[in-house]
């Protein structure tokens, strides 16, 4: 059961992830051309990519009751938020949920051998982005007795303007705790 558990949970962090990345690889349809982004020289709308490998350590089943983040986004949009959530491991994957009325943050983590690392998901009420550990996002991570804590910058990663098909270049970097 824990196996169907936790192949649930990350399915629903990759569908999560293709329906964000299709959304965000379509081309800004505005017609306006004179906004475009600083960073569109030769690396065109490709993500910035980690060099770093990822290891997720193991991850102890239980449930996170009471945690924070602290997000930060710049770039071609900028916005600053602390959150509160939860979240819940199981079988060596571990599944943070934080938000309200306006942001949500989603962030995955599998300790797993032959499962991709995880990844996150953001979306504000001025924009949608998703990154994959070790792709477009590098990480840090530990979990200590009844804690996990880690943080995660993603540099230069695709936004969707949320309403439009508009993309956007942004910079996330994070910091999250829970307990226990």
């Amino acid at each position: 059961m824990k196996t169907n558990f936790r192949a649930s949970l990350l399915f629903v962090l990759v569908v999560a992830l293709l329906a964000l990345g299709a959304a965000c690889g379509g081309s800004d349809d505005s017609g306006d051309d004179d906004d475009a982004s600083a960073d569109s020289g030769s690396s065109g709308n490709t993500p910035n990519k980690s060099k770093k490998s990822v290891t997720v350590p193991k991850i102890s089943d239980g449930a996170y009751g009471s945690g924070k983040i602290h997000i930060e986004i710049t770039g071609d949009k900028k916005q600053t938020v602390d959150l509160e959530g939860g979240g819940f491991a199981s079988g060596g994957a571990l599944v943070l949920t934080y938000g309200d009325t306006e942001v949500s943050s989603f962030l995955s983590f599998s300790s797993n051998k032959g499962d991709e690392a995880g990844g996150m998901v953001i979306t504000t009420k001025q924009v949608a982005t998703a990154g994959a550990w070790g792709e477009e996002c590098d990480f840090t991570f530990s979990e200590s007795g009844d804690s996990v804590s880690g943080e995660f910058t993603c540099e230069k990663i695709e936004a969707l303007e949320v309403g439009s098909a508009k993309s956007h270049r942004i910079t996330v970097k994070a910091k999250f705790s829970l307990k226990r």
